[in-house]
């Protein structure tokens, strides 16, 4: 799952004040901007948790291993430059003149100085959470020894939904370095593992025109040559004996090509919002249901409501389209539903939407099922709009890719009475309300779900304080995962045997009369549990 946050437009937008050029001069700002601009530049001194002059061949663990045999797609420039724990910005397109300062501050190990270059960082831009996880980290190396956690998000590509991401993981951490753990503070690693956005299918479902200036399709490609940067990006973290885990990764098709180094190094990874079940290690966790979860309350409800046939509209080569769509699959035909259409290939470049509707219609379909990934979000709802505009228009439900503002300000009347999964239960409870409070405005179940995240490795980092913390001591400390609803975003959190979260789904509705984003005309709203 990678979406974009669905109230992004109740926060406040932040100006900065304008500076004079003199007083940028006297500032010293225009070195400040220098490092913004090309955040590789060699850094004053080596950072103490994660050495900034490694190269991506220390990235390997081991001669013969997973990552000594993987194709570096990345220089070792490259790599660094997606890596910061405050000596540089990993979203520079966004000024922050205070923010400049605390880098630099930082990069020179005047760790005072960068603690009030921060703060006011902060204090500009109150829903900026990179300057916040950047605050508290400068707190950490000036109190020394700090416990180090990675936290990998999609930048490149999504910087809204790695935004949304470190929120919940800022939220964490700040409260955490507040309490204080046996004199160690929390220090978190963000990086960038996003890949450049490609053209193609996202926004169009009739591309059939191009189909014939688009490369063949490569024959079973490994998921790390299809997210390379993910594959290395774990390499480097798995080479640190300083990570003690990772908190990511975002898509589904990411953390599968991670997954394998984190593996091998025994590295923890509780993953926020990766839902397939085809990602499955002794070291991985996660605080979203799984798609098998989400598959059975959505089949539950079809069936429900007497849904007999039903049509599938996913792409096969998408981790997670697959994951989600073969178990809502295998339960609804377990429950006595017939698939009548399943058309596979919606992520294609020669995809007719049109044509797929038409036969989904003749099949007599009485629902439609749709399960894109996010990267063609934009497909199903132009599918949905298809569906309306037809003269038999057949009701709609969908995954949790769907849960997004896009869907509702995009789909407008063709969306309303759409229900889809969602992953964290958050609305209304205390963490959602001070949370609220302090970024300004309707966090995400990203936010929420990056919360209970983070907050499972800190009370791993808690309950073993007076012995050995390593990688195997929080492997261990995270199977024992036992948190009630006031540590977390609103629900227990424990982790079954798989390393899935126990509970079930989330299902909600777009309907009129609830919070919505601007220029949409619905909002979801959950369904009762009796309802379903």
């Amino acid at each position: 799952m990678a979406n974009q946050n669905p109230w992004r437009s109740h926060l406040p937008t932040i100006t900065l004040a304008l500076i004079s050029v003199v007083g940028l001069v006297t500032l010293g700002v225009p070195r400040l901007l220098d490092v913004r601009k090309n955040p590789s530049l060699p850094q004053n001194t080596p950072s103490p948790s994660l050495s900034p002059s490694a190269t991506a061949s220390q990235a390997s663990p081991s001669n013969g291993s997973i990552c000594a045999t993987l194709e570096q797609k990345l220089t070792a420039e490259q790599l660094e430059a997606r890596i910061s724990r405050g000596e540089r910005t990993l979203f520079p397109q966004e000024e922050n003149v205070n923010l400049d300062r605390g880098i630099q501050s930082f990069s020179s190990e005047n760790y005072t100085q960068a603690i009030k270059d921060f703060k006011q960082a902060v204090d500009g831009a109150s829903n900026n959470p990179e300057a916040q996880i950047y605050w508290n980290n400068t707190l950490a190396r000036r109190r020394g020894d700090p416990y180090v956690l990675a936290a990998v998000v999609p930048v490149t590509g999504q910087g809204d939904v790695a935004k949304e991401i470190l929120r919940g993981v800022a939220d964490a951490q700040t409260k955490f370095n507040k309490r204080g753990n046996n004199n160690r503070l929390l220090e978190i690693v963000v990086v960038d593992d996003g890949e450049p956005k490609e053209g193609g299918t996202s926004g169009s479902i009739n591309n059939s025109a191009n189909a014939t200036s688009s490369p063949p399709p490569q024959s079973s490609p490994t998921v790390a040559s299809t997210r390379p940067t993910a594959a290395q990006i774990a390499c480097r973290l798995a080479a640190n004996p300083n990570i003690l885990g990772v908190i990511g990764h975002n898509s589904s098709d990411a953390s599968q090509a991670a997954l394998p180094a984190y593996t091998e190094s025994q590295l923890a990874v509780v993953s926020p919002t990766t839902t397939s079940v085809l990602i499955e290690s002794p070291v991985f966790f996660r605080t979203p249901p799984s798609d098998r979860e989400s598959g059975i309350a959505l089949a539950k409800y079809a069936l429900a409501l007497r849904i007999k046939r039903i049509a599938v509209f996913h792409n096969q080569d998408s981790s997670y389209s697959k994951s989600i769509a073969q178990e809502f699959i295998r339960a609804y035909e377990q429950g006595g539903g017939e698939v009548v259409y399943d058309a596979q290939d919606i992520g294609n470049s020669d995809f007719d939407g049109s044509d797929a509707l038409k036969k989904a219609q003749e099949s007599q379909a009485q629902m439609i099922a749709l399960f894109p990934s996010s990267d063609i979000r934009s497909v199903a709802i132009a599918i949905a709009n298809l569906n309306a505009d037809s003269t038999k228009p057949l009701p709609l439900l969908g995954g949790d890719t769907l849960y997004h503002p896009n869907t509702l300000t995009n789909g407008g009347d063709a969306v309303q009475n759409l229900v889809v999964s969602a992953p964290c239960l958050f609305v209304g409870t205390q963490y959602a309300k001070d949370a609220n409070n302090r970024w300004g405005g309707q966090i995400s179940w990203r936010t929420a779900c990056s919360y209970d995240a983070a907050q499972a490795f800190i009370n791993t980092l808690e309950t073993q304080s007076s012995g050995t913390i390593d990688r195997a001591s929080i492997l261990n400390g995270l199977k024992e995962t036992n948190l009630n609803e006031e540590e977390t975003s609103g629900a227990p959190l424990r982790f079954k045997a798989n390393g899935d979260r126990e509970g079930e789904p989330i299902l909600v509705q777009a309907q009129s009369g609830v919070a919505r984003p601007a220029g949409a005309q619905f909002g979801f709203k959950p369904i009762p549990m009796n309802n379903r």
